[in-house]
C-alpha cells in the first residue's frame, strides 16, 4: 500500500533545506536532504498524524531513501513534466565528490503556504540532527529503524527494496494508513 507522493510539497521541502543550508553556510547534499526528509516525515507522522511529503521509501544501502525526492535530485532529473512553469532544476549543482553535490543557490525561496509551520519546524530540526550526526551517525540511526531493517533484508539480490508504510509508525495503524493513502491523492 503506497502513498501518491506530493511533489509540490516535496519541492518545497527540498528548497527549505537548500536555503536553510544557505542560511548557516554549511550547504547541503543530496544525502544530507533525503534523510533529512526521512527524519522530518516520521517525527512529523508520529507528532501530527501524517507524514510532510507523502513520499514512499525505498531501503537502500545506506538507509532509507524518499523515492520521488531522490529523482528530483538526480543531476539528470528533468522536472519539466512535473513542473511546466518552473526553471529546472529550482538550485545550483556543484560537485562535492565523485558521487556527491551540493545543493545551493535556490533560484526562488521555498512557497510557505504549502508547508505548515509544523512541516517548517520539523524539516529544520531534521537537517540540523542530520548536519550534527554526520554521515556515520545517520547511517547508524536510520538503518536502526524496524521498517528499514524489515525491507532491506527481504530485497534478495537487488540494491533497494520498498519500504511499508505502515511499518514506519511507531505503532503500526493500518486504519491511520489507510486515511493517509486517501487523503495522499487528494492533497
Amino acid at each position: 500500500m503506497q502513498l501518491t507522493p506530493n511533489s509540490r510539497r516535496i519541492l518545497e521541502a527540498i528548497l527549505l533545506l537548500i536555503q536553510e543550508g544557505e542560511r548557516i553556510g554549511d550547504p547541503v547534499t543530496q544525502y544530507e536532504i533525503v534523510k533529512s526528509l526521512f527524519l522530518a516525515d516520521m517525527e512529523h507522522l508520529e507528532q501530527y498524524g501524517r507524514p510532510i511529503t507523502f513520499d514512499n521509501y525505498a531501503a537502500l544501502e545506506f538507509g532509507p531513501v524518499p523515492v520521488r525526492a531522490y529523482d528530483f535530485l538526480k543531476p539528470g532529473y528533468n522536472g519539466q513534466a512535473d513542473f511546466p512553469d518552473e526553471a529546472w532544476p529550482p538550485w545550483t549543482l556543484e560537485r562535492a565528490r565523485a558521487k556527491a553535490y551540493f545543493y545551493r543557490g535556490p533560484k526562488r525561496n521555498p512557497n510557505l503556504r504549502v508547508l505548515s509551520k509544523t512541516d517548517v519546524a520539523a524539516l529544520s530540526a531534521a537537517l540540523e540532527e542530520v548536519k550534527d550526526l554526520k554521515f556515520g551517525g545517520v547511517v547508524d540511526k536510520t538503518n536502526k529503524n524496524p521498517a528499514y531493517i524489515a525491507a532491506w533484508g527481504r530485497r534478495g539480490d537487488k540494491r533497494s527494496a520498498p519500504i511499508e508504510y505502515v511499518q514506519l509508525m511507531t505503532e503500526p495503524d493500518p486504519e491511520l494508513l489507510s486515511n493517509l493513502i486517501d487523503a495522499s491523492r487528494c492533497a
